[in-house]
């Protein structure tokens, strides 16, 4: 079976006034794995934040992934595929962190997020193509994940 994806790569910033363990955990959680790189800025005010970051490339773990977002959102994630992809089938999404935290996975409105830019293995490149393949793709999750209201 040919994967979905090249590669995924999963972002988060944990700010100063976060606890890191917590963030920590909503990421290794969610990436399902503790292997991933820090980063340390300094911002203009002396303020730190760590960037988490990781990229996945295994089918397996990344349809462990994806199979949390749940119904709802994955549904939600299907009706913005066309504007969500790429002329380089390079698809963007990002999940509202804080309620990440809390085990809940929503599509973000605001700016503090988990972010994903995910590589689509379309042959040949087309976004049309890779429209269809990740419609394919989410259609086909398990749908194990709890529904939070």
């Amino acid at each position: 079976m040919q994967s979905t994806f090249r590669w995924i790569r999963v972002r988060v910033m944990c700010y100063a006034t976060e606890n890191k363990e917590k963030v920590s955990e909503m990421f290794k959680t969610f990436i399902g794995t503790d292997e991933w790189n820090e980063d340390v800025v300094e911002g203009e005010l002396g303020n730190i934040t760590v960037v988490m970051d990781a990229e996945l490339s295994r089918q397996k773990p990344i349809d462990e992934m994806f199979a949390k977002l749940g119904q709802s959102t994955i549904d939600g994630i299907i009706d913005e595929l066309d504007e969500r992809i790429d002329e380089d089938c390079t698809f963007y999404i990002r999940l509202d962190k804080q309620k990440a935290i809390s085990g809940s996975y929503i599509v973000a409105t605001g700016g503090d997020v988990v972010s994903l830019t995910c590589k689509i293995a379309s042959y040949p490149a087309k976004k049309e193509l890779a429209v269809d393949i990740l419609k394919k793709y989410l259609g086909s999750l398990p749908r194990s994940a709890p529904e939070l209201p």
